[in-house]
């Protein structure tokens, strides 16, 4: 419900008015024809049963007609509501011009009414007013109104700015069901020190257990209630949130909101109406006591005289009593009615500060049945007969009310006190004690025993059971009292340590048989006893009462009853006497009693007691030795010092009798802490899971113990704690002695460590048992088990964290067998393992096979041979050749290579001598020196050439520019030849038009080694920004130039020789004449397959298409065609684009988690559990952050992979430049052996593991801090390198026999390393997808439908329907966004415009990942045509608007990752209400913007930088309003985007 606005002006106050006024109905308050006179009528009997003056018939009408006037005029209404908590009257800060006033204060006096809109005046002083000058009439109808106040009141919704304009839930279900309340449950019995406080005392009790239907979902407005999320988890049944026994709000699950139904407010009925009579027959007490007060009545007899002479002239006046609901009779003619004890089931009242509950029902019921009813004595049907106990037998009769069995309990009798015989306390038995105690006996003899106990209470305080008593049919509690031999006695809610007696239908006919004796005048109410015995029971005031469950008058008996005891209350001796009948004037003295809960010993320096006198008296107290002091009822002291104390009291009674025997009380008070100190406590290091302690106190005191933080509690039996675990412990000790002193805390700590020894030691580097190396010292590390520490050698090896450690070893030369073991806490051992290191610092040997002294041709075979040297050679060498001619500088030919042999085929000139050298490194990096300029240089000399003509190559293609702009340039050869062609050192030259200059397009040194064309085939070769689908076979590093308008292109061999040529539309030097073509619009030039080849023959689906392209007059305007169908051939006859990247992948890691423990495998099954990463930025999105003090991943990788052909590919980045990072990729195969894997190294290197070696491959790795692309690759055994999308090794490996790969091993071996992107194929990747692979610009996508676990799901969700308060609570989180400044309506209910200062914000308490999200809004232009816009962000953890929303009449804005942007030029200009749902997809990065249902807007877009872990929004030019406000964590699709637009579509036509 909408219910507070903002407005400060008249039109606000006068909307107000007219909606109460055209709203209201009969249950806008407690209706004031049934339920207000209802409610007036049960006040007026509670009354009479306690008060006098009685208040008669008539009076009682008069009150009626003033209660069902209160609401007349309605707008008096207004005023009846009190908000304690605050003491404002509704709204006061809304509606400040009505002045409204507070319940309380309207009923105060006349001059808060004094308003033409509120008709006549009514109040409290009026009422006295009147009274006091005769006219009771005017009297009672003001009362009437002052009643009804009071019992608006105890509606939640009055006790709260709740003004319920359209009804409040529990009048509304009152008026419904008038006819069925027609009985009261239960009545309370409060105190109230004036008329006002009735009206805070009900207020706050009704404020602080019950809700109103408007307020309970309101945390301003819901009372002194714990927050709510809170509430919900509660106690409950069936959704109902259970609370002091009754039905408090139903919890609906779906709506996420609390509700008041039915049952609910059928329970607050039974707990509230209690209240409202209770407080109306007090506040009917306190008029007749202001009335009859001398300060505003000048009275000739004080109201105590007054009430006491009442009291005795209605002594001999009949009493009825109600033994059988009936229903009520609702004419207020009708003689005074009494409320009855038969109460309906119901939930027990709710006990207001300074109440006596007068009954309490038992078990609790979902309706409730009470009735108003008139007096009879027919006597009540009893409760059924229970089930005799066939084990009980009676061994004697005590008296009237006790027995002993044969078990030796005693039996008190529930319900009854027979009078007492004689003993020490009593000097004579009172009157019919032997009578009573005779009539037990004989009573019990009718059949079997049986006892009945009742569920308030098993036993009294001296042990004694409380049972009701069945001898056969006969109940011998009822008979008892029934015949006048024990007068009645329940226990009241204001009794120390008496028990409440719940089982209401024996209850009832115990008290209609006492009330039946009493009529008849039988037993003890007959004349031979004369006085009636009554219960003394303690009272907050000097006066005993006596209250039952008949509500029985006080009368003016003395007590004959000693009041119980437990053991934590202390009582002094109560002494007993009875009344002589005889005597006519009083000189018996009171008896005192005090009832405590100090105990004998206490360190606290307050004391409370209850002073009881057996007799209306008041009391003297004497503390220690000082002087009498006369004292109340509620006695305390505070401030007291530590040290003895005896409290004396005697009561004096209104005859000035003193109590000659004061009751005495003595305690001590002791506020010295015990010292205490360790005599045995465990020492530091122990292997048994079981110690004991000791520890030494100088008083008697208990012991606490709190072991590792698990909380305090008593300390175990025989100090001693067993089972505990391996690992550290603490235990602290404290004393307590019998004040409750606590001493000092002891606190001490030690190690429970395993006895068994450390197993091996896990070695991981060196990664072998036999390692080679040239250093002197090298540092060995591993990890052990939890809490060992590793003996390398000897010495100490240093501990990691996670179990890890290193140590730093010195080495000779030679062999040198390294020991490690592991040793526990204990000093034991495991088991030895041994580390041979090898240390070779002597170079290799090495040199050239003899070569002969001349060859015919380039290509010949050139061989060496090495010899690896020293005391422990590693057998290992790869060697270094280069060449010269003649005397020229040394040439590198071959590098690091470990075979020995090669063909050399680098071009000769006839005569031309060419000399080679070699040197040799062995495993550990030894490099052999290079040999001198000397004889040892070995030569040969080219003496012939070889002779025929070159072969006919043509070019067959050619285009200036293509789909990447104008640079995007190839040249395609084609070879008509019966076979291949070795094209190295060919060149392609251009030049311009009009030019006469060649420019070499490959360089200088022309195409690579390696390159040919096989026969009939085609070779494409490519520019730097060539960005055709067709694989090239080479691209070169940079672009051509070529001009669309015209130019040369040809062809050169190694020799020089000029193979084709092709010059093209303005060219001045062509072939003939020049190729035309429309190169400029994207055009190529195609060469013919024959005379008659046209484009579309050659182009796809031609009949020449896959024809060679071999056409050649020299005559280019006859060989070639203009082309707009492009589409270049190569020699790879392949077309590389992104989707062929995901061929063959079988696992991928993109590593953009960025939080969290778990990195997806975005293929296999293969997730990084438990992963050791830090996380930092990546190559694309995060990236993860590794060092070697955390520990490998070794993962297994399910299915195995077939190492026959496998690639494996990773970005990589030295996060330690310019220290040297390295880390290793493995792929390990079943029997633990690295079948392929990389070692980079951020001095150049890279390790290239194969079959368990590896090679070194040197220079190949930049020396920087940039991300760098490594491939490695295997197939047939042929292994390759690539670096940044180029081959820098490659090399035929040793076969091996084939182990499959079923593990990945990730670690870091130096300084810290990044790792981004790691993928596997189990196939090998080409040249040209490794350089696609090096160009993604995002990051590689498997293509694969997404994963069902990715669905998006609602995180948060703002509805917005607070309307109240300045918080709105998220549905599902309990996110509080505030503050709300203001509550506007929307087609969903309600929504909150957004506008300065008011720009809520809140944490997100649960974070959402960086990967897909969606956000979710309904937004309205409320300033409209003005340029209203705002904005809804989400937050990184620094604060930083990761992802976001722009509304407003502007159209729509993104945020992301900091970014801001308008991606489309479009306003909105209406003042409707729009959807707009932003997306962020990680897995096909795409962003995409929604407006009502359809896409607006979608690009690309990398990872989100961070999680989101806060949200806000705000005004950023006019204010704008927001509802429905959702974020969830997956992607929303656009089917899923419009399904939740169609479903809002009706709201939004009925808006």
């Amino acid at each position: 419900m909408f219910r507070r606005g903002n407005s400060r002006c008249w039109l606000t106050y006068f909307l107000f008015s007219l909606l109460w006024l055209i709203s209201f109905k009969p249950v806008l308050a407690y209706d004031h024809n049934i339920t207000h006179p209802r409610l007036t009528s049960w006040s007026v009997q509670a009354y009479n049963l306690a008060f006098r003056p009685l208040i008669s018939d008539q009076e009682l009408q008069w009150l009626a007609a003033g209660a069902a006037a209160e609401d007349k005029p309605v707008l008096r209404t207004m005023n009846h509501f009190w908000w304690p908590q605050t003491d404002r009257p509704l709204s006061a800060s809304s509606y400040h011009l009505m002045s409204l006033e507070t319940a309380p204060d309207w009923a105060m006096s006349p001059g808060a009414q004094a308003n033409l809109i509120y008709g006549p005046s009514f109040s409290w002083y009026q009422a006295i007013e009147a009274y006091r000058r005769g006219d009771y009439e005017t009297a009672f109808i003001n009362l009437g109104h002052v009643l009804h106040l009071l019992q608006d009141i105890s509606v939640p919704a009055h006790s709260r700015n709740d003004p319920h304009v359209l009804g409040d839930a529990l009048e509304n279900w009152v008026f419904q069901h008038h006819e069925e309340l027609a009985v009261l449950s239960a009545l309370v019995r409060p105190r109230c020190q004036d008329y006002r406080d009735c009206f805070r005392q009900l207020a706050s009790a009704v404020n602080v257990n019950y809700f109103s239907q408007d307020t309970v979902n309101s945390p301003a407005q819901a009372g002194d209630w714990p927050d709510k999320p809170a509430i919900k988890d509660w106690p409950s049944e069936s959704g109902y949130i259970i609370y002091r026994g009754y039905r408090l709000v139903y919890y609906n699950e779906a709506r996420r909101r609390f509700i008041l139904d039915d049952l609910v407010l059928s329970d607050y009925w039974s707990q509230i109406t209690p209240l409202a009579v209770g407080y109306g027959a007090e506040l009917l007490r306190l008029f007749f006591e202001a009335v009859a007060d001398p300060g505003v009545v000048p009275e000739t007899t004080s109201p105590l005289t007054r009430w006491r002479s009442t009291i005795q002239d209605i002594n001999d006046a009949p009493v009825d009593i109600i033994d059988k609901p009936a229903q009520v009779n609702n004419n207020l003619e009708s003689s005074s009615a009494i409320v009855s004890s038969t109460l309906a089931a119901t939930n027990s009242p709710v006990i207001t500060p300074g109440a006596t509950v007068l009954s309490s029902p038992n078990n609790a019921t979902s309706e409730v049945k009470t009735t108003l009813v008139v007096a009879s004595s027919t006597l009540q049907a009893g409760a059924s007969k229970p089930k005799s106990n066939s084990n009980i037998e009676l061994k004697r009769v005590i008296d009237g009310d006790t027995i002993e069995l044969t078990t030796g309990e005693k039996v008190r009798y529930l319900g009854i006190d027979a009078p007492e015989l004689a003993s020490t306390a009593n000097k004579a038995s009172e009157c019919l004690a032997e009578e009573a105690k005779s009539r037990n006996q004989a009573l019990l003899t009718k059949g079997p025993l049986t006892l009945v106990a009742d569920n308030g209470g098993d036993k009294d305080s001296y042990g004694r059971l409380l049972r009701y008593v069945y001898a056969g049919d006969v109940f011998v509690n009822k008979e008892l009292a029934l015949e006048g031999l024990a007068q009645v006695f329940f226990c009241t809610a204001n009794q120390l340590n008496c028990p409440l007696a719940k089982d209401q239908a024996r209850r009832q006919q115990i008290i209609v048989a006492g009330e039946t004796a009493k009529q008849s005048k039988l037993g003890i109410y007959s004349s031979r006893c004369q006085a009636q015995p009554t219960l003394s029971t303690s009272s907050s005031t000097s006066t005993s009462q006596v209250v039952s469950s008949s509500f029985n008058m006080v009368t003016s008996s003395k007590t004959t009853t000693t009041a119980s005891t437990s053991n934590n209350i202390n009582t002094s001796t109560v002494k007993t006497n009875t009344t002589s009948s005889q005597s006519s004037a009083d000189r018996q003295p009171p008896e005192t009693t005090i009832k405590t809960e100090v105990p004998a010993i206490t360190n606290t320096g307050t004391a409370q007691f209850i002073l009881v006198a057996s007799e209306p008296s008041i009391f003297e107290c004497q503390l220690n030795d000082q002087s009498w002091k006369k004292c109340t009822a509620d006695y305390g002291l505070k401030n007291l010092v530590a040290g003895s104390y005896t409290l004396r009291v005697r009561a004096i009674d209104e005859a000035a009798n003193v109590d000659p025997t004061p009751a005495v009380f003595s305690w001590l008070i002791d506020k010295q802490r015990p010292a205490i100190s360790w005599t045995v406590k465990p020492s530091s290091t122990m292997a048994v899971s079981s110690i004991t302690f000791a520890v030494e106190v100088n008083e008697t005191a208990d012991l606490f113990c709190d072991l590792d933080g698990g909380g305090e509690e008593p300390c175990p039996p025989n100090l001693i704690y067993d089972d505990l675990s391996c690992g550290k412990h603490e235990l602290t000790v404290r004393a307590r002695d019998r004040a409750g002193n606590y001493s000092a805390k002891l606190s001490t700590s030690w190690t429970v460590v395993d006895n068994t020894p450390p197993s091996s030691v896990v070695i991981d580097y060196p990664p072998a048992d036999l390692w080679f190396t040239s250093s002197s010292s090298l540092t060995i590390s591993g990890s052990a088990d939890n809490d060992a520490k590793v003996i390398v050698n000897g010495r100490t090896a240093q501990s990691l964290a996670n179990n890890k450690w290193r140590s730093a070893v010195t080495l000779a030369e030679g062999r040198n067998d390294i020991a490690i073991t592991a040793m526990n806490l204990t000093g034991q051992t495991g088991p030895t393992s041994t580390l041979t290191i090898m240390v070779d610092k002597t170079k290799p040997s090495s040199s050239i096979v003899a070569l002969p002294e001349t060859v015919t041709e380039s290509g010949f075979v050139v061989n060496w041979l090495g010899e690896d040297l020293g005391s422990e050679p590693s057998g290992h060498l790869v060697f270094d050749v280069q060449y010269r001619f003649g005397s020229e500088s040394w040439q590198a030919w071959l590098e690091a290579v470990d075979y020995t042999s090669a063909i050399f085929d680098e071009p000769l000139n006839v005569d031309q001598k060419v000399a080679f050298r070699v040197r040799a490194r062995d495993l550990v990096g030894n490099w052999e020196n290079w040999p001198a300029n000397s004889a040892a240089d070995t030569y040969t000399t080219l003496i012939a050439q070889p002779s025929g003509p070159p072969p006919k190559i043509v070019i067959s293609q050619l285009a200036t520019r293509g789909v990447s702009g104008a640079s995007d340039e190839f040249i395609e050869l084609y070879n008509p030849n019966d076979e291949t062609v070795d094209l190295t050192g060919w060149r392609l030259q251009s030049k311009s038009a009009e030019g006469s200059t060649w420019i070499n397009r490959l360089g200088s040194d022309g195409l690579p080694e390696g390159s040919y064309i096989k026969a009939h085939d085609y070779f494409l070769l490519a520019s730097a920004d060539y960005g055709g689908l067709t694989m090239p076979d080479y691209q070169h590093g940079s672009n051509w130039g070529l001009a669309d308008s015209g130019g040369h292109i040809r062809l050169v061999d190694s020799q020089d020789n000029v193979l084709d040529k092709v010059g093209y539309n303005q060219a001045s030097d062509p072939e003939g004449q020049p190729a035309l073509a429309d190169l400029a619009a994207g055009h190529s030039l195609e060469r013919k397959a024959g005379p008659n080849s046209t484009a579309s023959s050659l182009g796809p689906g031609g009949n020449e298409t896959n024809l060679g392209r071999g056409w050649d007059t020299d005559n280019n305007l006859e060989d070639f065609v203009d082309q707009p169908e492009v589409s270049p051939r190569s020699g790879k006859h392949q077309v590389v684009d992104e989707d062929s990247l995901s061929v063959g992948l079988a696992h991928l890691w993109h590593f953009d988690e960025c939080l969290g423990e778990t990195i997806q495998d975005w293929i296999g099954q293969a997730n990084i559990i438990n992963q050791p990463f830090l996380w930092r930025v990546g190559h694309f999105g995060c990236a993860a952050y590794q060092t070697w003090e955390r520990p490998a991943v070794s993962l297994n990788l399910g299915p195995a992979i077939d190492p026959a052909a496998v690639t494996l590919a990773y970005w990589w980045r030295n996060a330690s430049y310019p220290n040297e990072g390295r880390a290793h990729e493995y792929l390990v195969g079943t029997d633990g052996q690295i079948v392929l894997g990389l070692t980079p190294s951020a001095m150049g290197s890279i390790q290239f593991w194969h079959y368990g070696q590896y090679y070194i491959v040197y220079d190949v790795l930049p020396q920087d801090d940039n991300w760098h692309l490594l491939v490695a690759s295997q197939e047939n055994n042929q292994l390759k390198l690539y670096v940044d999308g180029q081959l820098k090794w490659t090399m035929a490996a040793d076969y091996n026999p084939p182990r499959m790969i079923t593990r990945l091993d990730l670690a870091d071996e130096n300084w810290p390393i990044d790792r981004d992107e790691l993928a596997i194929w189990q196939r090998v990747l080409s040249p040209a997808e490794v350089r696609r692979l090096q160009q993604l610009s995002l990051p590689l996508s498997p293509r694969f439908a997404r994963p069902e676990q990715l669905a998006p799901v609602a995180v948060y969700y703002w509805s917005f329907d607070e309307g109240d308060g300045e918080i709105a609570y998220d549905n599902l989180q309990h996110a509080a966004l505030s503050p709300i400044g203001r509550w506007v309506y929307s087609p969903f209910n309600l929504g909150a415009r957004i506008s300065h200062p008011y720009d809520p914000q809140t944490e997100l308490s649960l974070p959402l990942d960086n990967q897909d999200v969606s956000l979710s809004l309904w937004w309205r232009s409320s300033s409209y045509p003005d340029e209203s816009r705002g904005s809804v962000m989400l937050h990184g953890s620094n604060g930083q608007i990761l992802f976001g929303l722009v509304v407003g009449t502007w159209g729509l804005g993104v945020y992301f990752n900091g970014d801001r942007w308008y991606p489309v030029d479009s306003r909105l200009d209406d003042a409707k209400w729009h959807q707009a749902v932003l997306v962020y997809d990680s897995y096909a990065y795409h962003l995409s913007l929604y407006l009502d249902g359809r896409l607006y807007w979608q690009g690309e877009a990398l990872w989100l930088t961070s999680p989101l872990t806060s949200i806000s929004a705000g005004q950023e030019n006019w204010p704008f309003e927001l509802d429905e406000l959702t974020i969830w964590q997956g992607a929303l699709n656009a089917t899923q985007v419009e399904t939740i637009y169609e479903l809002a579509r009706p709201n939004l036509e009925e808006f």
